[in-house]
């Protein structure tokens, strides 16, 4: 949060570096598991060298991290339709990912219509 306030936009590109990196590792271990234990070909997850699909587990976070790196990025247009994917997937989402889903809803009603 600081580095958004402060405007370092350094620090945000090295924070999202790091989640995409994290969650490549994560892909790659969602992959290799799959093939392991369920006997999957690993063409199934993936396109291309070294390119694999995204579990769809992540992607909430990953829209919700994009749309918190527009509005930091001071593109609110942009934000607004990452907040309204994530919104449309997650509305109702179970009882334990309602704060989340929440706080998205207050950060888009902050943006305006």
């Amino acid at each position: 949060m600081y580095a958004i306030t402060t405007g370092d936009s350094a620090v945000i590109r090295r924070a999202a570096v790091s989640v995409e990196k994290a969650a490549l590792v994560a892909t790659r271990f969602f992959v290799d598991t799959a093939m392991r234990n369920l006997s999957i070909n690993r063409s199934v997850f993936c396109i291309g060298f070294n390119m694999c699909v995204v579990p769809a587990v992540l992607w909430p976070r990953m829209m919700l991290l994009r749309a918190d790196l527009e509005v930091a990025k001071g593109r609110p247009e942009d934000a607004k339709i990452w907040y309204d994917k994530l919104l449309d997937l997650w509305s109702t989402a179970d009882v334990e990912f309602q704060s989340m889903v929440e706080r998205v809803r207050k950060a888009r009603a902050a943006l305006g219509k």
